[in-house]
């Protein structure tokens, strides 16, 4: 009989472990899919659980119904067309309480908040993919534009607005763009003729 007993306690304890084991490890699987629309790719890592079959299937309709009713009004450009829709995903994260991700729209990032108490470092390359600094993002986008080699990253929290900058930066000088920039609530960094120029608030995003 106290075998049994014993052999019953190893068996509930086996159990007990099995199910912690499978708790813990399921929260750490990560969610990645990719969503083609229009010219734009999205793709998307969640750290939280999700039902992977709904979100799928949400951010599906996102992509298409949403796109097709409300993204062409906003302007005939593709790159605030993938804005736009990241926007709505990230809504959409929000409204079901999913707070750990990282929606990568044609290179443009949008992150959640930490993962494991860690910020996601993102880089930012040149065009021959030389890295050019490490930043630190928590519930922020970073949207970059490219010009020959040149290029300029804009951080903040409003993704199509970060977009809009983007290009309007690109038309101007850095030291006209300073002034543009000037008590914004973004953060920008010029890439031009090979040399790093960034506003006084980019710092804080350095690795």
């Amino acid at each position: 009989m106290k075998t049994l007993i014993e052999k019953r306690n190893y068996i509930i304890i086996f159990i007990i472990a099995f199910l912690l084991f499978f708790i813990f490890m399921g929260k750490n699987e990560v969610y990645v899919d990719t969503f083609k629309f229009d010219k734009n790719i999205i793709t998307v890592m969640i750290y939280d659980r999700i039902d992977k079959n709904n979100v799928k299937k949400n951010i599906k309709d996102i992509c298409r119904k949403d796109y097709r009713k409300n993204v062409k009004k906003i302007a005939d450009n593709y790159d605030l067309y993938g804005g736009y829709i990241s926007m709505k995903i990230k809504e959409y994260f929000k409204s079901k309480k999913i707070d750990k991700y990282i929606i990568n729209e044609n290179g443009d990032i949008t992150t959640g908040k930490r993962y494991n108490d860690t910020a996601y470092k993102i880089s930012i390359n040149d065009s021959d993919n030389k890295v050019l600094k490490i930043v630190n993002l928590v519930n922020e986008n970073i949207s970059t534009i490219r010009d020959g080699e040149d290029s300029i990253s804009v951080i903040g929290k409003d993704i199509v607005k970060n977009k809009i900058y983007k290009y309007m930066l690109n038309d101007v000088s850095t030291d006209e763009g300073k002034e543009i920039i000037k008590d914004k609530d973004i953060a920008v960094l010029w890439y031009r003729d090979g040399n790093i120029t960034m506003s006084d608030n980019f710092e804080k995003y350095v690795k």
